[in-house]
């Protein structure tokens, strides 16, 4: 034991004198393992997610997609079905064994007139047999059954009431609506491992869902419905059987059918694609991106601790060589050597584990999914994370025992004062060119990212982008007053050059329909993608249309303008030939009356892009008065400081709705978040990009550290020789420098390549990185390398030859 320690305290000095070096591999190997925690968490909590449920393999979730047409239209799949689905399908197959509805709302709590937001779902008696969660306060199975009760967590119910919650009244807020409650039972917080995300539980009440949801009730897809099916059903027989009758059981309503579909709820946020109103599924990208930065991470922490470890203790062979004269064995000097990567790896690991920590809030907000690190049940991968790590810091010291386990104490000894030049280090180069290679590869791919989003924000649109801002309408009791004397108070604040009202703003996802039109000559009807402007749409944005009438046609109903693709998807020659052209719209109702509504072309727009998403489907807009609208914000063009505009306006707004929030954004904010996953990605890729870096110039350090003492000798042979200090400098930096140039050059072509695939996924709107970048992304990695180097060349230029060859 005692040799042991010998040993290690002569390494602790030795990390000392190379701290630099031992820093950045120590903390390059933290972020190492954060990252791969974190994205281990996020698969593991993705393929695992709801397994705590007991009889979970026969649960599964049904899922719709609109089909208009009989085609599947502009909208994907959503985990929503209709409300009728849970009946008919305990009607339609024996399998279905029982049922559940769940509709996840936004409410607002209120207890001695306090008020808070609350995310509530409202939920069948059944739920307590399908979701069993434990109980601390009350019966969840009582609770259910009683219309006046509600169910909350525990989290929620110690931030609700000091003391304990059953038996505790509180009023919901939901829409229009305001309900009081009764707390029936308080259950445990729902396990971060859940497609699940609601805060309480309220019981089914078919009458006030019929007033809350409306029309959705009887027609549109609005529950999430979940069906236990008999054990050993669930097949590809059933799966089709199911989409075949099932989507034949929903009646079509002005031309739009549904297809429904049913997937196993075990590993839902995994294996889904569908939109839900839940807890968004796993992003394959993100996952595909955090995967890639971990492995390059643990590559290249590797690579650097390896390399490291090999130089800082390249000058300790004359040590074990003593030690194995007084003693020592081989099987000593090799686990000596080991250990001295397993404890900086597991050292690093430790110190990772509170980096995921930090890093958790980052990373979930980029995945847009919570990953905690401290909950139950993460004890077995913590352990063999530790494993790993004992595993990585054994391997980053095999070659450090390999050289151990061939010390020949004769051979060592016979010189003490060593060879004239040290050992080529062509595995040091090579890993150094390899840290190299990643670090260009993530700089160009980090450039590439940032200046596509770049382009995307900045881009010319076809319509006036700069000062323009927007506020959400109030509740409906308010929207007279908010089309009236606010708008005009608006209008009057100092700042504001323009306001209108519309139902659709730019980069907005609300106010977007679906409708299937027709020419009047024509029997072939076309599905469109209409967007509610208002009739000020175009003179407030500034926009040119291509022809527009020549009447005034503001303030009609029913007037539309056509995009360049609904105008060739309709059959018109020309702008001057659509306009004044009448488009007719046939719905087939439920009840089998058919609704005829003419629509006449007022405009034909140029190319103006003011969509988040590319509709399939062609896009029109329509210029009805917003009086008709149930969806609007309000439009706001400024000429002065918005921020100055929007404190005026949000004074304006309390004083009009005292009881309602302010919702206030400008179109730079939708720009960015339009953008948010290119942004999320860029972050990422240039954290990995930093991070490579740093590892990249700790590895060139410990590389340089291990080159300067071998060739003590053979530099001051060379100053008595007569080598300037010139020349030693250059000999020192171009042998450095070269495994870095060699692997960054390496990195150009196949980075490019890559960019050059991403940039596919974006469409007409890439924006490809100038060469030049590539080649200064190069230049800068070795610059700063270069730089690093300047303290190793001061010690090398301060090598005095006659303290070097006194012995000589």
């Amino acid at each position: 034991m005692g040799q042991y320690l010998s040993y290690l305290y002569a390494s602790l000095r030795l990390w000392r004198r190379h701290f630099f070096g031992v820093a950045c591999a120590f903390f390059g190997m933290s972020a190492a393992y954060a990252v791969a925690l974190l994205a281990t968490l996020y698969v593991h909590d993705g393929v695992r997610s709801d397994a705590w449920l007991p009889g979970v393999e026969n649960l599964y979730r049904v899922n719709e997609q609109p089909r208009a047409l009989g085609r599947q239209g502009v909208f994907g799949r959503t985990s929503r079905s209709h409300v009728m689905v849970a009946e008919r399908a305990r009607s339609l197959f024996p399998e279905v064994t029982a049922s559940l509805r769940l509709v996840k709302e936004a409410a607002t709590v209120t207890i001695g007139g306090a008020s808070m937001p609350l995310d509530i779902a409202f939920a069948d008696a059944s739920f307590a047999d399908l979701f069993p969660l434990d109980e601390i306060e009350g019966s969840l199975a009582s609770a259910l059954a009683d219309n006046n009760s509600l169910i909350l967590t525990r989290r929620q119910a110690e931030r609700l009431f000091a003391s304990p919650a059953l038996g505790r009244t509180l009023t919901l807020q939901v829409g229009e609506k305001s309900l009081p409650y009764r707390v029936g039972a308080v259950v445990e917080d729902i396990p971060p491992n859940s497609h699940l995300a609601f805060e309480a539980i309220v019981p089914w009440n078919d009458g006030l869902m019929r007033e809350l949801l409306g029309r959705g009730y009887d027609y549109w897809g609005m529950a999430h419905t979940y069906l236990v099916l008999a054990p050993g059903s669930y097949g590809s027989d059933f799966v089709a059987r199911f989409e075949r009758d099932m989507s034949a059981a929903i009646p079509t309503d002005r031309d739009l059918s549904f297809s429904s579909g049913i997937e196993p709820v075990k590993g839902l946020q995994y294996h889904t694609r569908t939109f839900s109103a839940m807890k968004p599924p796993t992003d394959g990208g993100m996952l595909n991106i955090l995967a890639t930065i971990a492995g390059v991470l643990l590559l290249v922490a590797w690579f650097n601790a390896a390399n490291l470890l090999s130089a800082i203790n390249g000058g300790r062979l004359k040590e074990m060589a003593i030690r194995r004269v007084v003693g020592a064995s081989r099987r000593h000097l090799i686990c000596a050597a080991m250990t001295d990567g397993i404890l900086l790896s597991l050292a690093a690991f430790a110190f990772g584990l509170l980096l995921a920590t930090d890093l958790e809030p980052t990373v979930a907000e980029l995945v847009k999914n919570p990953i905690p690190i401290w909950v139950e049940g993460r004890e077995i991968l913590l352990m063999i994370f530790a494993a790993l790590a004992l595993l990585v810091g054994a391997l980053g010291a095999v070659m450090l025992a390999v050289r151990a386990a061939k010390i020949r104490p004769q051979n060592v000894l016979r010189s003490m004062s060593g060879s004239v030049t040290g050992r080529r280090g062509i595995g040091r180069s090579l890993f150094l060119g390899l840290q190299a290679f990643a670090v260009v590869g993530a700089l160009v791919a980090a450039g590439q990212i940032a200046w596509q989003v770049h382009y995307l924000l900045t881009k010319d649109r076809g319509f006036r982008t700069a000062g323009v801002m927007f506020i959400e309408a109030p509740s409906a009791e308010g929207k007279a007053l908010f089309l009236g004397s606010f708008l005009e108070t608006v209008r009057a604040i100092p700042g504001v050059s323009a306001a209108t009202a519309a139902g659709h703003t730019p980069f907005s996802i609300r106010g977007v329909w679906i409708m299937n039109l027709r020419r009047d000559n024509s029997p072939d009807k076309v599905q469109v993608a209409v967007r509610i402007v208002g009739p000020d749409y175009l003179d407030v944005l500034e926009i040119k249309p291509l022809a527009q009438m020549q009447e005034d046609w503001r303030g009609r109903e029913h007037m539309i303008g056509l995009t360049p693709k609904a105008m060739r998807a309709f059959g018109f020659e020309s702008p001057e030939e659509a306009i004044g052209a009448v488009l007719l719209q046939e719905q087939t109702n439920t009840d089998g009356t058919v609704e005829q509504r003419e629509y006449r072309i007022a405009a034909v727009l140029g190319q103006v892009e003011d969509s988040r998403f590319r509709m399939a489907a062609p896009m029109i807009v329509s210029f009805d008065p917003m009086s008709a609208v149930n969806v609007i914000d309000m439009m706001v063009l400024t000429d002065g400081a918005q921020d100055r505009v929007q404190a005026d306006i949000l004074a304006a707004w309390h004083t009009a709705f005292p009881n309602d929030e302010a919702k206030l954004e400008t179109l730079a904010d939708r720009f960015e978040e339009a953008q948010r996953k290119h942004i999320n990605v860029g972050r990422a890729v240039a954290t990995m990009a930093g991070l490579c870096a740093l590892l990249c110039l700790a590895g060139l350090y410990g590389m340089a550290s291990h080159w300067a003492a071998t060739r003590r000798r053979e530099l001051a042979l060379r100053r008595v020789l007569g080598a300037g200090r010139g020349h030693l400098a250059r000999l020192f930096l171009v042998r450095m420098l070269t495994p870095v140039g060699v692997g960054g050059l390496a990195a150009l072509v196949p980075a490019w390549w890559l960019m050059q695939e991403w940039l596919a996924t974006t469409g007409r709107d890439r924006a490809d990185l100038p060469l030049a970048f590539y080649g200064i992304a190069l230049l800068v990695v070795l610059l700063v390398a270069a730089i690093i180097l300047l303290g190793h060349v001061r010690r090398i230029l301060a090598i005095r030859p006659a303290s070097v060859l006194h012995h000589e």
